[in-house]
């Protein structure tokens, strides 16, 4: 590439330049696209199955360049981004169209604007994250023992020895020189030992120091895994409802809870559609329908399961609970009570509507519909006070 730039810049070399830089440009996009092609075809793999496959890698490998492996029944992938040099040029390609396959029966400019959001906040995450020390420090001190991705390093109610001794371990894995967690897998390969109960194998691990490592997929421990996730986003979906509105302070605005109300079920939603997405690829890659539901069933979550299979959606409502604890605070408070039995009268309507809501549809709430008039009732008597009086 640096002997086309010089070409380039020469009057009489410029078009041999050009043509020599048009064929690396070319040679670069064709490889990523051609190494999967490859793959899928020596391990029959067909687009459907590709897409499935990518619900189940690690966050960080999700829209990497992935060719697919499966050898002796089990699923594999090499993330093939790690071993390619100029993964950073073809990557916000891949993300966006892997985005658009994901969203087919939505239209196609949002999925193109989606997949070219996260291709940038991709690019761009190398300078603005935090680095390793900071990070590492922020995971102790300021984020209180829980990574920047959630995932806590000791429990509350450890020790204060225990507390120390898990954070110490913590930085040491992270500050380390090397692939710590891949020489461990190659030693356990080696050994024959297994790793959180999965066994790797020595030619797989030894492909790794190369980047092109084949990584192998526990599907039903992945599931295990998502059904965790989903339950936790939908306590964080939960909290959106009540921000700011039980603090004691009056609300000053009639449709914030409701605005947030209608935030916090589209949030759910699309939970839901990723946990259907997740529940379809399963059955793609050839999991069966009694296996999945075992899973869900074991983690105490059978009507979750339910209302996955058939594709139905289960919306937020106002609990007894809350209701009473808003009262208890505008009474303690002595102030109007935020969620006012109007207020109530329309989250009911929304929550009916949202009953029939179906999953990969269009969200069926139009906010406006169910906002109060900024000007309406108590305004309006104001208003009606300084009309002229009719003879």
């Amino acid at each position: 590439m640096s002997g086309a730039k010089k070409e380039i810049q020469n009057p009489i070399l410029a078009r041999i330049g050009v043509e020599r830089a048009a064929g690396f440009a070319a040679t670069v996009g064709i490889l990523g696209p051609a190494a999967v092609w490859g793959a899928s075809q020596a391990y029959g793999f067909t687009k459907e199955k590709l897409m499935a496959l990518r619900e189940f890698v690690p966050y960080f490998s999700e829209n990497s360049t992935l060719l697919p492996v499966y050898e002796d029944g089990k699923y594999k992938y090499i993330d093939f981004s790690r071993a390619f040099f100029y993964d950073v040029v073809t990557q916000p390609f891949q993300t966006t169209f892997t985005e658009m396959n994901r969203r087919e029966d939505e239209p196609v400019i949002p999925s193109i604007v989606m997949g070219l959001t996260k291709a940038f906040a991709k690019l761009v995450e190398p300078f603005v994250s935090e680095s390793i020390w900071i990070s590492g420090i922020m995971d102790i001190y300021a984020r209180g023992g829980k990574t920047k991705r959630g995932q806590s390093i000791w429990n509350d109610r450890d020790s204060p020895g225990d507390k120390i001794f898990k954070a110490m371990g913590h930085l040491t894995k992270l500050y380390t020189p090397g692939s710590t967690v891949q020489i461990n897998r190659l030693y356990g390969a080696i050994t024959g030992k297994t790793i959180k109960g999965t066994q790797y194998e020595v030619s797989d691990e030894l492909l790794g120091l190369i980047g092109l490592r084949k990584a192998p997929l526990d599907i039903p421990r992945s599931i295990e895994i998502m059904i965790g996730q989903f339950l936790k986003t939908e306590r964080d979906e939960r909290k959106l409802i009540y921000a700011g509105t039980l603090t004691g302070d009056p609300v000053r605005d009639d449709n914030k809870i409701i605005k947030q109300f209608i935030f916090a079920n589209q949030q759910r939603l699309e939970t839901y559609e990723v946990m259907r997405r997740q529940y379809d690829a399963a059955k793609v890659l050839g999991m069966k329908e009694k296996d999945i539901k075992e899973i869900f069933v074991a983690r105490g979550n059978k009507p979750l399961y339910k209302m996955i299979k058939a594709n139905k959606f289960k919306p937020f409502g106002i609990s007894d609970g809350m209701k009473d604890a808003y009262k208890r605070k505008a009474d303690e408070k002595n102030i109007e009570n935020p969620l006012s039995k109007r207020i109530l009268k329309r989250l009911e309507k929304i929550e009916k509507k949202l009953k029939k809501q179906r999953l990969n549809r269009e969200f069926k709430i139009d906010p406006e519909r169910y906002l109060f008039n900024e000007k309406s009732e108590s305004q309006i008597l104001l208003d009606r006070r300084y009309l002229p009086a009719v003879s």
